[in-house]
């Protein structure tokens, strides 16, 4: 996982790492998450993202919940009840079906402050 911060004119680059667990043809409904962390030694985030999955491997979000979101170290700090707006866009990759997936890949957009600060990254894991 990889992002922009943006905060008070001041942008931090963060990095790190995530994990993806998708399920597929099992009782319940298609799903997938992902939890990921990235920080530049100052700033942190890390953020729970989960959904459902449709037809040709689109990833659906749901909402990111209060408890699945963290960002510190930027001046403030910030979970999910201070996300103003919030963009998750993710697609399974491989051979153009979700049967057999080979990786995911997505993109994030956050606001807090009304837009005076900003999280954008995105992340992708082979499966």
């Amino acid at each position: 996982m990889a992002a922009i911060i943006n905060r008070a004119g001041i942008s931090y680059f963060v990095n790190g790492s995530c994990s993806v667990l998708v399920n597929i043809g099992t009782s319940t409904a298609n799903n997938w998450s992902i939890n990921g962390s990235a920080t530049d030694g100052t700033a942190f985030l890390g953020c729970m993202i989960r959904g459902s999955i449709t037809g040709g491997g689109i990833l659906q979000p749901d909402v990111i919940g209060s408890a699945d979101y963290n960002l510190s170290g930027v001046g403030a700090s910030y979970n999910g009840l201070d996300i103003n707006t919030q963009s998750v866009n993710a697609n399974l990759t491989g051979t153009g079906s979700i049967n057999p997936p080979t990786g995911i890949i997505g993109h994030f957009n956050i606001t807090h402050d009304g837009g005076a600060t900003t999280v954008q990254g995105g992340f992708g894991s082979n499966l």
